[in-house]
């Protein structure tokens, strides 16, 4: 295994590596080698495997001041001690010693210099498996750092923010270069940042000066230009000057040195001057788009007024000329509206500022005419409006002006429908099926209960092309080529018509006349994930028979046949149930995987046992497989309780205990049997058991458990052979889309690709990019596959009672503020002096340490922590010898039993007026008991859970309930039951959100207070629903408390983002506030003053 780094000097990218095997085996060498340096040829041989062939890269060598133990003083033997990276030392267990005196002393490594258009590929590769684990290497902070220095770069050029740049070599030469344009306070922001953020290996190569911006300069500068170069090359632009002659043309030189693989510029001594006055003119024009003038110019493309039943071809199309404020982009002034006010002594005050409006808007426009010289012909008027141009006119301004305008700081509006695919040729996707999809082993339809094909189903399909949303014949293509006309209007819409697209399009039509496939081609090929590449944009697919209704989305009582409830079903299917379990049988009929994601309280439940009870009174005598049913430990007993309730003819069998079966009596128990229940932890150790019996069906209840593709337990449980497969669960997506992932491989194997080929097309585009057309791509790969409703939506249901939700905004209590303070500070100060893992830790330490301090300050200091006889209290109020726990997990003291040690509350403990959210808490709840009302209060921390019930117990007089990681199961259900009479005995429950945010029923409760925030809006979400929920006949009120001006309300705002971004399928733990800088820390986690002085 070994660490690899990277730096860049002369102009390439270095990687060198640490060897972990070396550093454990204390290799000795002599100095100046590094002493556990990994050799050029090892780092090849860790690399290829993963990242592929490093042909290009040649064997060299840095030399870096890399950091020592000093020797002994007055040990002239000793020399110091090379210490291994933060990254190797946390592989190696190691922490860093603060005492230990460091020196920065030169060292050689071996490296291999990366060629420098191969460099973006390798560092893209490295991002791509980027939070993947291999065998070969881990990345050390550096590569992370060069990633995200690449990202920058990319995306400088994805957004047009680059020029053509002279420089001038000390020989005396000119060579002409792309760069990045610096020169905006978007990039300004991210720059800094990444300035801030780079690692102090990455400037430690001997004999440079070690700062930082030269190093980020000449990458940036080398890896731009080798991008934009690429790309002119491969579209042959040099053609473009072909017929200028570079000795006499200036410009043309220039270009020489731009649009080829060589960036000389080969001219006269005079004409050089001249480029490089031209070239400094037109940056200058670009930094004048800086120069803040109050208002800027505006142009605004309008529409011709056509009949419906026109082309548009030769119509006159206008250009309106106007000012508008950037800083508030509604207000516009008219340039005609402008000129048509009354001057002089009839316009009155306003006079001086008319004129100097419509000066501004002159200006502007010859501003504007050195990049659209057209516009020299409006300037010739006294008072210039707009302009009429033809199609063809408009069509370039729109596709090479208006780029070029606006990175000149001009704003150009366009209509709607103009740089939107759905605006060019595109394809559509035809697949015919039959009514009845085909069987397995069953030609008839499957009346033995057998199942269909699934996603190997085969199904004909054919291409269509089409002009916007209507399609188009060949013919009809060939007669608009010979038109040659860039926009035509077809069905009332215009759409764009390239030539190369035409060419395209046709090519495609003759190439691809159609045949047959399987569903999962199909379905991947309409989502433009796979396909020939010469293929156009794919718009849309259309579909017969059973794949019509396939795709047809959720909406199921109009695609599917509507199925009747079972006979035998001990109950009343609500519509929107009869809905699901008609989705279910028509996706089991065709041999397809089903994800059920019902927002919890809809009733997944009774709509799997419906199925069960489904298929059985269809088939007669014939036999079917026992169905296996994976659940949680925790509503293990609830699923009893529902299949005895709703279908006590089915046989279940409870696969768990020690005592549970196995071998060949399990199988003949199973056989036997209709439903097998078992836990997730069963399905690990008794898998060899389990793949023995031929199942019918394994179903995931809270299939979140397997989100985690590497782990054994969603191995284990892939590894299971069965008919058909069902995945029921509120929360598909709680975190990454690799949990999506996860669940549909489990559901429909293979249809996502593999998980490095679904994290490289879609996690990391919607993740890191907020792309929206991938995540829309994504949403209409999987929406056959997984059905959502939510309790909100009243034509799911209408006779819930309402959920209102609020913020309390809590001021700290100055022992709070103090304590936040100083946490803040002390790990600012320590956070500047480390990096890697321990900066990781530190940062994970004080987000744990400050979310205490605002729950209350005895719950930072330990104060209540299950205390042995042997400790005393200092004068500090600390407990000697115990300390706030560094990083707590989402429950403290999860480990321990119930009564372990005795718990022991300080008085001074139980005070409310210590803390803001106590305060507040005490006051709401004693409002609520005096109205008749009950109450859930959910905490991340157990040990918090213990101080709420002891000031509840204390301050109302009343016995709570709590339920916590430690509550046996036996009295979790006791709890419930008790709180579920409403009796007014125990108004008040108090869970921690870890054990009490999933699998209860808990309507007795219409107030839920969430204490403290959570990262993921999904959990609290869940614990919510353990009272927002079929049976609830009361408004349910949700109070959540955010300290003022602390970490809590930085928490809710990135809550609020999650919860948008969950409707697109995304979402991102809180790893990554690790990885900020200092700057970016203090930010993020110090006290704002103004959340404190009353809320203003």
């Amino acid at each position: 295994m070994l660490v690899v780094h990277a730096n860049w000097f002369d102009g390439s990218l270095h990687l060198w590596g640490e060897s972990l095997s070396s550093a454990r085996e204390d290799v000795r060498v002599a100095a100046p080698a590094h002493p556990f340096g990994a050799s050029a040829k090892d780092l090849r041989s860790a690399l290829e495997p993963i990242i592929g062939s490093l042909n290009g890269a040649k064997e060299d060598h840095l030399d870096l001041l890399l950091p020592h133990a000093s020797a002994l003083a007055g040990d002239k033997s000793s020399r110091p001690t090379t210490l291994p990276s933060s990254r190797l030392a946390g592989l190696l267990g190691r922490v860093d010693n603060d005492e230990e005196l460091r020196t920065l002393e030169p060292i050689r490594l071996q490296t291999l210099r990366i060629a420098t258009n191969s460099t973006i590929k390798l560092l893209l590769e490295m991002r791509n498996i980027e939070g993947t684990q291999n065998d070969f290497f881990v990345c050390a902070h550096s590569m992370y750092w060069w990633m995200a220095l690449t990202k920058f770069a990319i995306d400088s050029v994805i957004d047009q923010r680059v020029i053509p740049t002279v420089l001038q070599r000390r020989d005396g030469t000119y060579v002409g270069q792309w760069r990045p344009w610096l020169n905006d306070s978007d990039a300004d922001l991210q720059l800094a940042d990444l300035l801030a953020s780079m690692p102090a290996s990455v400037r430690a190569i001997d004999g440079t000066d070690g700062q930082a911006w030269p190093i980020v300069d000449s990458f940036l500068s080398t890896i731009v230009d080798g991008i934009v170069r690429s790309v002119l090359v491969e579209e042959n632009f040099e053609e473009s000057i072909e017929d200028f002659d570079p000795a006499v043309d200036s410009h043309a030189a220039w270009l020489s040195g731009l649009l080829g693989s060589k960036d000389s510029i080969k001219i006269g001594r005079r004409s050089s001057f001249d480029v490089l006055r031209d070239t400094r003119g037109w940056l200058g024009v670009l930094d004048e788009a800086r120069v803040t003038t109050g208002m800027r110019l505006r142009f605004e493309v309008s529409e011709p007024d056509l009949d419906g039943a026109e082309d548009g071809i030769d119509s006159t199309w206008r250009v309106s000329f106007g000012l508008v404020d950037p800083e508030a982009p509604d207000t516009v002034i008219d340039a005609q509206s402008l000129f048509n006010r009354p001057t002089g002594k009839r316009a009155g005050a306003n006079s001086a500022r008319n004129d100097e409006l419509s000066e501004m808007l002159l200006k502007e426009l010859a501003r504007a005419s050195r990049i659209w010289p057209d516009l020299d012909e409006a300037l010739e008027s006294e008072s210039p409006s707009g302009m009429d141009l033809d199609t063809r006119q408009v069509y370039q301004f729109m596709r090479d002006l208006r780029p070029i305008l606006l990175e000149a700081g001009f704003f150009v509006e366009v209509p709607e429908w103009w740089g939107e695919s759905a605006s060019r040729i595109n394809a559509n996707l035809l697949i015919d099926s039959p009514e009845e999809p085909p069987m397995a082993g069953d030609a008839g339809g499957g009346s033995n209960g057998s199942l269909g094909l699934g996603l190997q189903s085969l199904v004909g399909y054919r291409w269509q092309v089409a002009l916007g949303t209507q399609t188009v014949s060949v013919e009809m293509l060939e007669k608009l080529a010979q038109k040659g006309a860039p926009l035509v209007r077809i069905g009332g819409q215009w759409v764009d018509l390239r030539p190369e697209d035409i060419d395209s399009a046709l090519k495609f039509l003759k190439s691809h006349p159609g045949g047959t496939m399987t569903l999962v081609e199909a379905l991947r090929m309409a989502n433009g994930i796979d396909g020939p590449p010469e293929a156009l944009p794919v718009s849309g697919v259309q579909a017969t028979g059973w794949v019509r209704q396939l795709l047809s989305g959720n909406d199921v009582s109009e695609s599917f046949q509507m199925t009747s409830a079972p006979e035998s079903f001990r109950g009343i299917l609500r519509p929107y149930q009869l809905s699901g379990l008609s989705w279910l049988v028509f996706l089991d009929r065709l041999g397809l995987g089903a994800c059920l994601a019902d927002d919890m309280g809809l009733g997944k439940t009774i709509q799997l046992i419906a199925l069960l009870q489904h298929e059985r009174s269809k088939i007669g005598n014939a036999q079917i497989g026992p169905s296996l049913l994976v659940t949680p430990m925790s509503v293990m007993g609830n699923w009893k309780r529902e299949l005895t309730r709703f279908a006590p003819e089915l046989k279940v069998h409870i696969q768990h205990g020690l005592d549970r079966p196995g071998g060949e009596r399990f199988s003949q128990i199973a056989m036997d049997s209709d439903v097998v229940l078992t836990t997730y932890a069963i399905v690990v150790r008794d898998k060899e058991t389990l793949q023995s019996v031929p199942w019918r069906r394994v179903v995931l209840d809270e299939a979140q458990y397997i989100k985690n593709p590497p782990t054994k337990q969603t191995a284990a449980i892939r590894s299971i052979a069965t008919q058909s497969r069902i995945a029921l669960t509120g929360t598909p997506v709680e975190n990454r889309l690799a949990e999506l992932w996860s669940i549909l491989e489990f559901c429909c194997p293979g249809y996502l690709g593999t998980n490095q080929d679904f994290r490289r097309r879609f996690a990391a585009p919607i993740e890191r990019n907020r792309d929206q057309k991938t995540a829309e791509r994504l949403r209409s790969l999987v929406r056959p596959f997984i059905l959502r409703r939510l309790k909100t939506d009243l034509t799911v249901i209408s006779d819930l009672p309402p959920l209102v939700e609020s913020r309390q905004h809590i001021v700290l209590t100055d022992e709070q503020m103090r304590l936040y303070e100083e946490v803040v500070a002390d790990m600012l100060q320590k956070v500047d002096q480390t990096d890697g893992i321990r900066r990781r830790g530190l940062v994970l330490s004080a987000l744990v340490k400050l979310k205490q301090i605002c729950n209350h300050p005895a719950h930072y200091l330990g104060e209540g922590i299950a205390a042995r006889p042997s400790e005393s209290t200092g004068s500090t109020g600390k407990k000697k010898g115990i300390t706030p726990p560094p990083v707590a997990a989402a429950e403290d003291i999860e480990g321990e039993s119930s009564g372990e040690h005795p718990l022991i509350l300080p008085p001074n403990s139980l005070v409310p007026g210590r803390s803001g959210k106590t305060q507040r808490l005490m006051e709401m709840l004693e409002e609520l008991l005096a109205a008749g009302d009950c109450a859930l209060i959910f905490t991340q921390y157990r040990q918090m859970g213990h101080l709420l019930v002891g000031m509840i117990r204390q301050i109302l007089d009343v016995e709570p309930l709590f339920l916590h990681g430690g509550t046996p199961q036996a009295k979790r259900d006791a709890l419930v039951e008790r709180f579920q009479k409403g009796d007014g005995t125990t108004p008040i429950f108090v869970l921690s959100l870890k054990a009490g945010g999933v699998g209860l029923n808990l309507t007795a409760a219409n107030h839920v207070f969430h204490f403290d925030r959570w990262w993921n809006p999904a959990v609290e979400n869940q614990a919510t629903d353990r009272a927002f929920r079929i049976g609830q006949t009361r408004t349910v009120n949700v109070h959540k408390y955010i300290c003022t001006g602390t970490l809590e309300e930085r928490i809710d705002q990135m809550i609020e983002q999650k919860t948008e971004l969950a409707t697109n399928i995304i979402g991102v733990g809180d790893a990554w506030l690790t990885e900020l800088s200092t700057g970016q820390l203090r930010d993020m986690l110090s006290l704002r003053k103004t959340g404190l002085e009353g809320g203003e």
